[in-house]
Formats: C-alpha cells, structure tokens, sequence
C-alpha cells in the first residue's frame, strides 16, 4: 500500500511523493469495517466574483503577515491559503503542493462540503525556537506544551515544522471545521481533528484514514483505572476541562476512530452537521445512524474494541490545540 502517515519526522521529508512512506512507528491492524460508504458530496466551485475577492483578501493578509513575522521570512498565497515561515519559497511550494493540497482534498472527500472564501494562514517554523519566538510574538502565547497551533479569530495556523505532518492535519482539521461547520462541539472538533494526527492516506489517495497512536495508552489506562466517562457525558460536554484533557481528547479521537473503522464516521459528519440545530450534541444523530435506543452498548462496545487494539509503545508529544 502506498502511504503517507502523517506523523513525527523532519521537514524535509515533504520533498517526497505523498504516496511514499513516511511511518513512524508499526502500522497498526485494521479493524473489521462494516456499514455503507458514505456518498460523497460535490463541493460547488466558487463564482467569479467571490474567488477574486478572496484573492484580493489573501493578498490584504498576506501584506499584514510580512509586516508581522520579520525579514527573515518568506511568503506565498496560494488562495485560500497564505504560507509563510523561516523556510525559502521552494519549500514553501512543497508544503502547499505535497501537504496542504492533499490533506484539504482529503478531508473534503469524507467531511467538508463548504470551501474557504476567507484566508487561512499557515506559518510553518524550522524548531522549537523560532516556532515559540512566533507564538510569543504574536499571539503572546509561550508555546510551552505545543507542537502547534490554530488562532480561530485569525484564522491562522502556527505549526512546529521539525514536530512533522502530522501536527499540520490535526490543525487543518480544526481550521477547515470551522468552515464547514461552524458550530462543531469541542468533543467532535478535537476528536476529528486528533484523528489526523496519526494517519495514512487511502490506496487511492482521495481519503486519510485514521491510526493508532500515542493516545492509545491514555486512553487504556483510564478504562482500567475507571476514569473514563461513559460516550453520552462525552458528547454532552459543553468544554473540556483542562484537568481531564488528556483523557477526553483520547476518548474523542478513539470514538471518531471507532465510527471511522465501521465506516460511520462521514455518514454522522454530515448527519450531525445538518441537524445540529435540533441535535447541537449529536446524541441524536448518533443514537440513529447507530439504531439504538441508548448509547449504553455503544460505550460497552466501544470499550471492548479499544482494549483490543495493538499497543504503540511511542512517546506522547506535547499537548496540541
């Protein structure tokens, strides 16, 4: 299987075909899938008038951007994304052509329907120094338990580049949500965004699916320990408490996992995200594309099938927002 995982590894590797490998760490099993495919929806093409706005929105922002991040730095707009960092315009090239690109066609495949006609900034940095200079600078943010970043009011993506890919989908995610589906609930948000912190593009290139990775561990030891909530006090949360962070955001990306293996997790995107008015939770939505009553067996279920999953045994990164 060709395979980009989006994970840990050096900048550099981006030079590379997104069909090679790029793993870190052992491929976990695949677990059985069931369910239909989801249908796909056709993103509808800007018109005329709003894609030379954007344009000329990016090239306002782009402006702003220099002025902010120092000489040092290069920039391109490639609409409805501006790049810029402390890399030449070469590099710039290959995160946009060989991740941006792949990584917004993918999510759009399963998920978002609705494209960008605002900018969305992403400023790539070489290491952790220049990356928390950035984060100070900007957003007076000392960057102290992150590999990278999403300002939702700016629209603006701050990433680590020596951290590797997999930091940049988990924030893509979080960016291009936001678009599509403005009133996401944090669960599912960091759910869906975490799913792409470890992942592989399909055979075909057209999707990303998830895999199994550091959260695992966090996740295990809080079924055994009884400290995990059940999956209806997850979906009801309004927030996630800061002390329970590490716990819920494994129990969010490892539930979307769990739909995504039965091939459920798109069918409930596009379900919740167009009933969201009635069911702002998703419990609804859940409880009928799951055909049940209560979520009860779904947590049972859901429980068993983590403790049957492969053990990683790799380091936790720093916590990513």
């Amino acid at each position: 299987m060709r395979l980009l995982v989006l994970t840990l590894g050096p900048p550099i590797i981006v030079a590379v075909s997104y069909c090679l490998t790029m793993l870190d760490g052992d491929k976990p099993e695949k677990p059985e899938l069931r369910a239909a495919e989801s249908t796909i929806t056709a993103r509808p093409a800007l018109t005329a008038a709003t894609s030379a706005q954007l344009n000329s929105s990016c090239q306002e922002k782009a402006a702003s951007v220099k002025q902010r991040i120092g000489s040092n730095c290069q920039i391109i707009v490639r609409p409805p994304y501006i790049l810029a960092g402390d890399f030449d315009i070469d590099q710039l090239e290959r995160y946009h052509r060989l991740l941006v690109v792949p990584i917004a066609n993918a999510l759009s495949t399963d998920y978002f329907d609705t494209a960008p006609v605002e900018p969305i900034t992403i400023l790539f940095f070489s290491g952790d120094q220049p990356f928390r200079e950035h984060a100070r600078q900007l957003d007076q943010r000392s960057a102290m338990h992150e590999y990278g970043y999403y300002h939702r009011a700016d629209r603006r993506i701050v990433i680590n580049a020596a951290t590797g890919n997999g930091t940049l989908a988990h924030e893509l995610t979080h960016a291009l949500a936001r678009v599509d589906f403005p009133h996401i609930p944090p669960w599912f948000d960091e759910g869906l965004a975490a799913l792409h912190e470890q992942c592989e593009f399909a055979d075909d290139g057209l999707r990303l699916n998830g895999m199994s990775n550091w959260r695992l561990n966090v996740l295990r030891d809080a079924i055994q320990h009884s400290r995990l909530d059940s999956i209806q006090s997850l979906v009801s949360m309004s927030s996630i408490p800061p002390e329970r962070a590490d716990i819920d955001y494994a129990h969010a990306r490892y539930f979307c996992l769990y739909l995504q293996s039965r091939r459920l997790l798109s069918p409930f995107y596009r379900k919740f995200r167009l009933a969201a008015d009635t069911d702002p939770t998703g419990i609804d939505t859940l409880r009928e594309l799951l055909q049940a009553e209560s979520l009860a067996t779904t947590d049972k279920e859901f429980r068993r099938w983590v403790l049957g999953l492969g053990t990683r045994g790799s380091t936790p990164p720093k916590r990513l927002q």
